[in-house]
């Protein structure tokens, strides 16, 4: 067993000390210098009280002089202080606002390192908050290899459990020994589960430049790797560059990452994952790479992988005064916000690839100078990771937890030495977001950022993500209408709504114990199903009685309403919905589907199959059901009347069962008594209303005779066209009924809509890409919002400058032989003599010809061998980098096709994705 991990390297740190200098020759306020001298003396003692009040008043002095690159040194300076005295005070809301302030003189000024650190402060002191909602469907699909429904969960080999999806895998490039890996990928193949073979590079940079596709190595890693061809499998190269002690140059990391991925990308069952740190060493002239200059490109990656840290403290120490700026720009205390963590990695790629976060963890323990047990601390942090993760980041389907311990580490993360934090883990891999046992199993349920309505049925959660900078705990209320109906103390913040029908206000309140707070508001409309005829939205036009029927199929859970809160008492009941609704009234076991042909897929199947066996039901011939036709009255009381046994096995259809209905009083307070009416919602539980409360009536479960239509007596002479319908009842015969048939139509329309953001919702048709105008050409690269573009050009100050020299033959031993040269190139063993560049001309004497220079501030000047001859050698113009940019739009576009419509007599025209047809008849007597 091997353990192969290094973790997070220790990282380059900046002293941030800024040195401001004051022209001498500036004219300033003279209330400015008795301010700086106070503001100087409140830094030099950690007096921030002091510095703030100091500092201000330089600000607002200063901001009303003209702009002078004097003041913007002085203005750049004191915001920054100020800004970092607030933040020492706990202060973060002006803090923030000094920060935001501070950037445009630090961009302008060249001051790398303070935008670099005043950018990472602008991240993490905003307060914020967002809600979540679940949903059955994921949020984000991209179609790679190896791509689960869900967020796949493990830890390191060593550790894996029966439950979860997934392993971490290490192994080192060059070692050949595979008999861990055998074990595992085994292991792997018969639990069905993923693996993530994280290959690393031993010794770092080093290694990665003595990759070749020549290395004997990659034959025997594919060999192994291949032989486990059905088992999923996540290829990590050469992660955590980004924070690497023996650094390689991006071509070279480029190359060895290429290099393997050539091998293996042809296996079927292999994703390439390039994985980097969270946070990236500093960017210096020394090394002047980024994390983005190491990327091999979309061809070579399938997946993006980060790792996940959360320190209490920052490289096993306390940081005090500026120096704590560390914690913010290497996310630890504080800053181990998880969705902070990643953001600029999701933001990044996350639009065109699936992330993952490769290797996470919480440290219980720091040693360093530190030596501190903090096991609740963790156990906060694994519930934000693996909760606020998969709920703002749907781009995220894998957490991998490194569940080791490595004593020479400042930070421990496992999980066995730490029983809160154990505890905590244990419980968050268990939610319905994770796909839980074989990598094929889907997870449960997924998230959905709440809008600014929210629809709620019977019961639904919510879930909250808040951000609170300098708040170890942090509180969510949730409030409906101002009643309190929810609090929770710890992530995912999650509070059951229930019960709620219509539309109220939803207030969710984040506050931290620093007093810090932050509120939002919803519209949630509710859509609980009602519990009474009184909770439907339009049954108020209901008489008394009707409304006590429909309690009472409600109570007993005969009939409900829709998601809208209606009831729609006057709509049309299917066959296959009242069979539903008898087999909910009496209880019929259903668990079987019906095996009439146009029924035994559909959704009430189940349903007509308990009735059926109930000997209460029947087709319409042909082995058919008719489950979408709308059920007639004389139908449901031919039904009802053989569950409650008010019929013999004689009784005649249609007017032998109608008139044991009326016997029972089934048929009263109905809308309409006739036969051949189309049953509406109301007069079916009105139906069975009556039907259960009939004197003498019993509930059976089997009938001898048949439910559904009999012998057919001829209707009266007097009879009028029936309703359409899709079969005819039995007896009816061309002989003695005119019988009219016709088609219907019903179809799915198709429609193209527009949109400015990606969507899986809909089938993509094409995209349609357009820019806006440039702007100015400008000496500073500003911020842009939104997807842009940016040109550079270079351009001349128009500042000349003046450069002077010459060779010099003369000597200063002797002054009979001091003479000047003719040529400033006059012979290879001339002594060079450089004068240097000047900003303009030099004068020359009245005795000199134009290509001789004499003085410099207004004194003849003589070279070493006392020669006064200078030749101007050369000019040139001094240059700067301009920048301008130009939005970029995108237009999806996108075709959405409707629910099939309701069935008409008009054929469709235009428009149409798919048509289907019935026939349909009515009759009625020659």
């Amino acid at each position: 067993m091997k353990k192969n991990k290094t973790l997070l390297c220790t990282v380059l740190i900046f002293a941030m000390t800024f040195l401001y200098v004051v022209p001498a020759y500036a004219a300033l306020p003279n209330s400015y210098y008795s301010y700086n001298d106070s503001f100087n003396s409140a830094v030099k003692a950690n007096d921030y009280s002091k510095t703030i009040d100091y500092g201000t008043k330089i600000i607002n002095l200063i901001s009303k002089q003209t702009q002078t690159n004097q003041t913007k040194n002085i203005l750049g300076s004191k915001i920054y202080e100020v800004a970092f005295a607030y933040y020492l005070t706990g202060d973060y809301e002006n803090a923030l606002k000094y920060f935001r302030m501070y950037l445009p003189y630090g961009n302008e000024l060249g001051w790398t390192d303070g935008v670099k650190i005043a950018e990472e402060f602008i991240k993490q002191l905003p307060t914020t908050l967002e809600v979540y909602q679940p949903t059955d469907r994921a949020q984000k699909r991209y179609g790679v290899k190896n791509e689960p429904d869900g967020v796949l969960y493990g830890q390191v080999s060593e550790k894996m459990q029966s439950g979860d999806s997934m392993v971490l895998l290490y192994i080192e490039y060059g070692d050949t020994d595979f008999s861990w890996a055998h074990k595992i990928m085994r292991d792997a193949l018969a639990q069905g589960k993923s693996v993530e073979l994280a290959l690393n590079y031993p010794k770092e940079g080093t290694t990665a430049k003595s990759i070749k596709s020549t290395d004997s190595y990659l034959d025997k890693l594919y060999s192994f790797i291949s032989y486990y061809n059905s088992v999923p499998v996540f290829l990590r190269i050469g992660a955590e560059f980004n924070i690497w002690d023996n650094k390689c140059k991006p071509d070279e990391f480029i190359s060895s990452f290429r290099t393997i991925a050539d091998k293996v990308k042809g296996l079927s069952n292999v994703s390439i994952v390039w994985g980097v740190a969270h946070t990236s060493t500093w960017k210096t002239d020394a090394w002047p790479y980024t994390m983005g200059d190491y990327y091999p490109g979309d061809n070579y990656v399938d997946w993006i992988g980060t790792n996940c840290y959360a320190n209490k403290y920052f490289q096993g120490k306390s940081w005090s005064g500026q120096d704590r700026y560390n914690e913010v720009c290497f996310k630890s205390g504080y800053s181990s916000d998880p969705v902070l963590m990643i953001k600029d990695i999701v933001d990044k790629y996350g639009d065109r690839k699936p992330i993952m976060l490769s290797e996470c963890g919480a440290s219980y323990r720091t040693n360093g100078s530190i030596k501190e047990n903090h096991n609740e601390w963790a156990a906060d942090k694994v519930k934000e990771m693996y909760s606020f993760v998969p709920m703002v980041y749907p781009q995220v389907k894998l957490i991998a937890y490194f569940n080791a311990k490595i004593s020479k580490e400042i930070n421990y993360y496992d999980l066995d030495s730490a029983s809160a934090l154990k505890s905590a883990y244990n419980q968050m891999v268990q939610k319905p977001w994770f796909v839980h046992g074989k990598n094929t199993s889907a997870a449960e349920m997924y998230f959905k950022k709440a809008e600014n309505s929210i629809n709620i049925g019977n019961q639904s959660a919510l879930y909250a993500y808040p951000h609170i900078f300098g708040a170890d705990n942090i509180t969510v209320s949730y409030y409906i209408d101002g009643k309190l109906v929810s609090e929770e103390t710890e992530a995912p913040y999650e509070a059951e709504i229930s019960g709620l029908r219509g539309t109220y206000t939803l207030k969710v309140v984040a506050k931290g114990n620093n007093g810090a707070s932050i509120s939002k508001e919803y519209t949630v409309n509710g859509s609980a199903p009602a519990e009474k005829a009184d909770d439907f939205t339009d049954s108020s036009s209901l008489s008394s009685i009707q409304k006590t029927a429909v309690d009472y199929t409600v109570k007993n859970k005969i009939i409900s309403g829709y998601e809208d809160n209606t009831l729609r008492p006057g709509n049309s009941i299917t066959r296959g919905e009242f069979a539903t609704m008898v087999c909910h009234m009496m209880g019929y076991d259903a668990t079987e589907k019906c095996s009439f042909d146009d029924a035994r897929d559909h959704w009430a199947s189940k349903y007509i199959n308990a009735c059926v066996k109930a000997n209460v039901i029947h087709g319409v011939g042909n082995n058919k059901f008719a489950p979408d036709s709308n059920i007639t009255l004389e139908q449901a009381v031919t039904i009802l009347t053989q569950a409650y046994g008010y019929a013999s096995s004689d009784t005649q259809y249609p007017y032998g069962f109608m008139a044991s209905g009326a016997e029972n009083n089934m048929l009263l307070n109905l809308t309409s008594d006739t036969i051949g009416t189309q049953l509406k919602r109301i007069d079916s539980a009105m139906l069975m209303y009556n039907a259960a409360n009939a004197k003498g009536g019993e509930k059976r479960g089997n009938t001898e005779g048949s439910a559904l239509p009999v012998s057919t007596p001829a209707p009266s002479k007097s009879a009028k066209w029936s309703e359409w319908s899709e079969e005819l009842p039995f007896g009816i015969n061309r002989s003695d009924y005119d019988i009219e048939s016709k088609t219907q139509y019903s179809y799915k329309s198709e429609n193209y809509i527009e949109l400015n953001y990606q969507t899986d919702a809909y089938e993509f048709v094409s995209e349609e890409t357009s820019y806006g105008n440039w702007s100015d050409w400008s000496d500073t690269k500003r911020p842009v919002l939104g997807e842009h573009e940016t040109e550079t050009r270079t351009v001349s100050t128009g500042d000349k400058q003046y450069h002077y020299a010459h060779y010099c033959t003369g000597r200063n031993d002797n002054p009979n032989f001091i003479y000047q040269s003719a040529n400033y190139k006059f012979c290879d063993e001339a002594s060079y003599h450089d004068l240097g560049w000047f900003n303009s001309p030099l004068p020359y004497s009245d005795d000199s010809t134009d290509d001789y220079a004499y003085y410099i501030n207004g004194e003849k000047h003589r070279c070493t061998n006392s020669c006064y001859r200078w030749y101007l050698v050369e000019t040139k113009g001094v240059e700067k980098t301009q920048y301008r940019t130009r939005s970029v739009l995108h237009k999806y576009k996108y075709k959405v096709v409707t629910d099939w419509c309701a069935y008409t007599d008009k054929y469709p025209s235009r428009g149409v994705a798919e048509i289907r047809e019935r026939t349909v008849y009515r009759y009625r007597e020659k």
